[in-house]
C-alpha cells in the first residue's frame, strides 16, 4: 500500500474508532455493532490487501474471529459465545506468531513479565468468577499463550506485536474486572480504545514483518 494511500486509510480507522467511543457515550442504541465493527473490518482490508499466504490467511481468521467476538458481546446473553469466538482469536495469533518463532534472552525476560502479569490478574478476577471460572481460566492461559508467543519472534518488529499482545491482554482485563470484579467509570471507553490499538499495533506489526521479508527475498541473488 502506497504511503499516501496508508495514510488514508490510518486516518479512517482512528475517525472510525472515535466515531463508535462517541456513540457508545450516548447509551444503549440500535445495531451498536455496526459502527463498532468498522476499526476491524478497516484492519481485515489492510491484511488482505498487504500480506499473502499463509501469513495472510491466519491474519484474516483471526481478525475475523476477533470482528464475531465483537458482534457477539454486543448483545445480552452472548458472552460466552462471544468470549469463544476471541478464544478461537487467540488460538489462531499464537499460532501465527509461533511461526516466526526466535529462542532469545529477551524472549525469556517478556514471558517472565507476561506469567506474572497473568498470575496476578488471575488470582485477582477468577475468585470472582463464580461457575464460569473455568472458563474464563481457559480464555486467560489462551491469551497468555498468545501474548508470550509474541515476545519470541525472529523479526526486529516484535515489539509491535508484542505490546500489542500485552495491551490486547489489558483490554480483557479490564473487561472482566468491570464485569466480575466491580464495574468503574469510563470502562467502555477504555476496554474500546485498549482493544482498537492492541489490533492496529499487532496487525502493523505482522504487515511490516512480511514486507521486510518481501524486500530481502527480492534482493536476494
Amino acid at each position: 500500500m502506497a504511503d499516501k494511500a496508508f495514510k488514508y486509510w490510518l486516518l479512517a480507522f482512528v475517525g472510525s474508532s472515535l466515531l463508535y467511543l462517541v456513540i457508545r457515550s450516548m447509551g444503549d442504541i440500535p445495531l451498536e455493532w455496526l459502527p463498532k465493527s468498522i476499526p476491524i473490518l478497516l484492519l481485515i482490508a489492510l491484511a488482505k490487501n498487504t500480506l499473502q499466504g499463509k501469513t495472510q490467511t491466519l491474519m484474516l481468521a483471526a481478525l475475523a474471529c476477533s470482528l464475531a467476538g465483537d458482534i457477539l458481546l454486543s448483545f445480552k446473553g452472548l458472552f460466552l459465545p462471544g468470549l469463544g469466538a476471541f478464544l478461537v482469536a487467540q488460538v489462531i495469533y499464537c499460532v501465527l506468531f509461533s511461526g516466526q518463532f526466535k529462542k532469545s534472552r529477551n524472549g525469556f525476560i517478556w514471558l517472565a513479565g507476561v506469567v506474572l502479569y497473568a498470575v496476578s490478574m488471575g488470582s485477582f478476577i477468577i475468585p470472582n468468577t463464580g461457575s464460569l471460572s473455568w472458563v474464563v481460566g481457559i480464555y486467560l492461559l489462551a491469551i497468555s499463550c498468545m501474548a508470550i508467543s509474541a515476545g519470541f519472534r525472529n523479526d526486529p518488529n516484535f515489539i509491535w506485536v508484542a505490546l500489542g499482545a500485552f495491551i490486547f491482554m489489558l483490554s480483557d482485563s479490564l473487561i472482566a474486572i468491570n464485569k466480575f470484579v466491580q464495574p468503574f467509570p469510563y470502562a467502555g471507553v477504555a476496554i474500546m480504545v485498549s482493544y482498537y490499538v492492541a489490533q492496529l499495533m499487532i496487525t502493523l506489526g505482522i504487515i511490516r514483518h512480511h514486507l521486510q521479508q518481501q524486500t530481502t527475498s527480492q534482493s536476494s541473488p
